[in-house]
This record gives structure tokens, sequence and C-alpha cells, in this order.
């Protein structure tokens, strides 16, 4: 869990080479990490809701289309951008 934490930090960071890193990192972590990525993607942080959306686009996994599908109907265009990507 200690590691998820430092990969969230990284994620949120504000640093594009920290946060892609923790994406990917992260998306590695398969099932595990969706719990994660759901909650940030709620974030009221417009930046934590993106670099979300990125990291479920790296992951392979069922659950992770009704979830990009979800962040299509986000407020701001560069989630929604994102998602569809």
């Amino acid at each position: 869990m200690e590691d998820n934490q430092l990969l969230i930090q990284d994620l949120t960071s504000g640093d594009d080479r920290r946060a892609e890193a923790a994406a990917r990192l992260l998306a590695q972590r398969g099932y595990e990490a969706l719990p994660i990525l759901q909650v940030l993607s709620e974030s009221s942080d417009v930046d934590t809701r993106w670099w979300a959306t990125r990291a479920l686009a790296y992951l392979s996994h069922p659950e992770v289309g009704p979830l990009l599908r979800k962040l299509l109907k986000d407020p701001e265009n560069m989630i929604k951008q994102c998602a569809a990507l």
C-alpha cells in the first residue's frame, strides 16, 4: 500500500515526467489499481482527473471501459479528450 501512496504522490505531483511514469506503473498493477484510479478520477482537481484517466487508458481490464465512458461526460474538455483517446 505504501508503494501505491508513492505512485499517487507522483501521479498528482504536477511534474509530467513523474506523473507519466506513475501512470504506467499503476497500470501495471492491473485490477489492484482500479479502485485507486476510480477515486482519483472523481477528484475535484482537473489535473488529478486527467492523470487518473491517462492511467486508466493503460489498463487492460473489462471494468476500464465503463469508467472511461463515464469520463467522456466530464465537464472539462481535456478529460473528455483523454478518455476518448
